[in-house]
């Protein structure tokens, strides 16, 4: 078995982070399939929501849709 994680059925090559604003950053990681969530974290050191695992493994087309998702979660977990 590989230890190269996978979004959606590709190795990832690279990885990055987005600001969602409000001092929170999202990390993606990106692979030929598309963008996943990796981790998401507050500036201010305070704990973030744990993502449900299905969420880890959505693969999500663009930045912007992945960033919009993740965004939109935000009120319902904090």
């Amino acid at each position: 078995m590989s230890s190269t994680p996978n979004c959606g059925n590709t190795p990832v090559d690279s990885v990055l982070a987005v600001p969602l604003g409000s001092g929170i950053s999202l990390t993606l990681v990106r692979s030929a399939d598309g963008y996943c969530f990796s981790a998401w974290m507050r500036h201010d050191g305070r704990a973030m929501p744990l993502v449900d695992d299905e969420l880890k493994r959505r693969v999500f087309a663009t930045v912007e849709a992945a960033a919009d998702f993740f965004r939109d979660l935000l009120p319902t977990q904090t």
